[in-house]
């Protein structure tokens, strides 16, 4: 159920309190169709599948306290709590509920995933899977956050400051259908080859950040203000009551200028410089720090369930095998990070000018920017500590930790098998010597390079007031150049700072380039004209150059290296972004108002036609040059690399095509 409520109180002159609380609780049903496709290649609907339920949405509560103690001293207070709650789950056809609960290695209860790989067969083996994942029944969010602002007015300075504290966590999970996949190939002697995989993961995370700041807002001449800022800011992140990591408080100094050069309006120059931090999300913590249970098992097997699609006789052909580093256990939190990690910095720099041209128009430029000092990455690399600590359990070390990319990493880890923690420091500078026990080449970087990511840009406006007609406009020359998207990974979608890009030295090979909102130049206009009284025009106009795109190929790296993920390669290093752009996109929105005067201004009708001349340009294409094909024969999913130069550079989305919205608003 859908509720709001809001409860304003003015408790006497200069002090007010209000509270805000609602509800948005909602389920998203999914129907599954079969899918054929006729001569005509036009696809349509065939047999029901099932149902996918995504549960989302959760309770808010907002307090707030505004008041006036002195003439001279402002107070306000907030207190904020909101619960999201997240769900997953589906119904097959045949009526099988799929809820996974908890990483065990159990069934889910619905139809398993089957892949079926052999040659020489008729009728490949499907089963009843339809959805291939289901979310943790009780998973979700939470956040609580709490926070003190005052300002003292003392002359020539306003001064401000406060407190804050926010704690978040969140709770995730996931499985495969049915809570196993199913992959049949042929063996020896044309015999049925059946690997299991289980694969569920399940993890709570905790995130807290306290800070404080001071500012003053200096008025230091009629003309001139300044303003000088400082905040503290410390951040700690816990899973399963251990931390993961307490990062040390930082200290984040924030300047900024106003200067009326004319004594008035006319001319205004500004500025600002400043230091930023952002938290990781809680979503991290928990992953990072998850429990998993990921198991294969392989078999001999002559029948399948007609339903299910599962072996029926199946023969064991070797023990369990715990794929390395799952095991179903807690993951000790502490092992799940550098030691010495600290949260990510970014400095921003502003500098621009405003000048009125007589009564109605305004133009100004601004210069912008933004250079990432600090980031945190994962890496997925064993073969450092496993040369410099033989006795650890290389099994537990192949699984991912978070570093700051470009400064020394401090692990925590039981390099005997006694139980207990000891610490493996591997320099940033580190190489690797001749002779090395991993095979790999001497000079090599035991560690991957800095983060690095800068954005500069050049932007100029303009904006027009008359009785009837506003317009606003600006044009932007920009360049975004990096080998991070810092937390994200447009590419595969990854995000939550657990992407790729650190996993391995190797990856570094053509990482630096152009990243992926590297739009060079960007034209915006928007405006509305009055018609009269009760009817107005507006509009929107997008002119934008298009991104980057590389060209990537799926790579082991010059050592050998296990798998890492995509490479900026296709058989030579090709740099980030360097292989091509996007067209340019053209826009055009439009919308007539209409607000009748007996309404007094309360009801508003509105159509908005959206991308009025239905451009359909290309917004990304295929960056992919070569992609692992499974070898059934081999019975090994990762032995082949066939390219498919086909897929490279084709367009996988484009503008949203015309389209048209009635809005009515009534105000009360």
């Amino acid at each position: 159920m859908n509720w709001l409520l809001k409860i304003d109180w003015d408790i006497r002159d200069g002090h007010e309190l209000d509270f805000t609380a609602f509800s948005d609780h909602r389920n998203f049903d999914n129907d599954f169709y079969a899918t054929s496709f006729g001569d005509d290649l036009l696809p349509s609907r065939g047999a029901y599948l099932g149902t996918t339920t995504v549960g989302q949405g959760g309770e808010t509560y907002v307090l707030n306290y505004r008041g006036n103690l002195t003439d001279k001293f402002h107070l306000a207070a907030r207190v904020g709590s909101s619960r999201f709650d997240a769900g997953f789950g589906s119904v097959s056809a045949n009526g099988r509920r799929d809820e996974y609960v908890r990483p065990d290695g159990s069934p889910t209860g619905g139809c398993p995933v089957i892949s079926d790989a052999r040659s020489n067969i008729d009728s490949p083996v499907t089963g009843c899977s339809f959805a291939g994942y289901v979310g943790l029944k009780n998973g979700g969010a939470a956040r609580n956050q709490f926070g003190i602002d005052g300002e003292w007015w003392l002359g020539p300075h306003r001064l401000s400051g406060g407190v804050d504290r926010e704690r978040a966590w969140t709770r995730f999970g996931g499985s495969v259908s049915g809570g196993e996949y199913w992959l049949y190939y042929r063996g020896v002697g044309n015999t049925n080859i059946a690997l299991q995989l289980i694969d569920q993961a399940a993890g709570r995370g905790e995130a807290t950040q306290t800070g404080a700041y001071l500012q003053d807002r200096w008025q230091v001449t009629d003309d001139f203000s300044a303003r000088l800022g400082l905040r503290w800011q410390r951040d700690r992140y816990t899973s399963r009551s251990a931390d993961l990591f307490d990062a040390s408080g930082e200290l984040l100094p924030r300047l900024g200028f106003d200067w009326y050069v004319n004594g008035d309006r006319s001319l205004l120059l500004f500025g600002t410089a400043g230091r930023y931090s952002s938290p990781l999300p809680a979503a991290t913590v928990a992953r990072i720090a998850s429990v998993r249970f990921h198991e294969q098992h392989y078999f001999t097997f002559t029948e399948v369930d007609p339903v299910t699609g599962v072996p029926l006789d199946r023969v064991p052909l070797a023990d369990t095998l715990p794929l390395p580093g799952e095991y179903g256990l807690d993951v000790d939190p502490r092992t799940a990070a550098s030691q010495n990690l600290k949260p990510l910095l970014q400095d921003e720099f502003t500098l621009g000018m405003r000048k009125l041209l007589g009564n109605h128009v305004a133009v100004g430029v601004r210069a912008i920017y933004r250079d990432l000092k600090r980031t945190i990455g994962t890496n997925c690399d064993y073969r450092p500590i496993v040369e410099i600590a033989p006795g650890v359990d290389g099994n537990v070390l192949d699984t991912c930790r978070l570093i700051n990319p470009g400064a020394d990493a401090v692990f925590l880890l039981d390099t005997n098998g006694d139980g207990h923690l000891e610490t493996v420091r591997i320099g940033a500078d580190d190489v690797w010597g001749d002779g090395n026990t991993q095979g790999v080449p001497a000079g090599t970087r035991k560690l991957p390079g800095k983060a690095e990511r800068d954005y500069r840009a050049i932007e100029l406006s303009v904006e027009g007031r008359w009785d009837r007609l506003w317009l606003q406009g600006s044009y932007v020359w920009a360049k975004s150049r990096g080998n991070t998207e810092v937390g994200v990974d447009p590419l595969s979608g990854q995000a939550f700072f657990l992407t790729t890009d650190f996993d391995y030295p190797e990856r570094d090979a053509g990482a630096l380039g152009y990243l992926s909102n590297d739009r060079r130049h960007s034209l915006k206009l928007f405006g509305s004209y009055g018609i009269s009284n009760e009817w107005a025009l507006g509009g929107n106009l997008l002119l934008q150059s298009g991104r980057p795109y590389g060209c990537l190929s799926y790579s082991t790296g010059a050592s050998g290296s296990p798998p890492a993920g995509y490479y900026f390669s296709c058989g030579d290093v090709v740099s980030r972004g360097a292989a091509g752009r996007t067209p340019w996109q053209k826009k055009l929105d439009l919308n007539v108002r209409y607000a009748p005067s007996f309404a007094d201004g309360n009801l508003r009708f509105q159509i908005d036609v959206f991308n009025l001349f239905n451009e359909r340009t290309e917004t990304d294409v295929s960056e992919y040059s070569g992609s692992l094909i499974d070898d059934p024969q081999a019975g090994d999913i990762n032995s082949s690399n066939a390219p498919r130069p086909f897929w490279f550079g084709q367009a996988t989305a484009w503008q949203a095509p015309r389209s048209v919205q009635f809005s009515v608003r009534y105000e009360f």
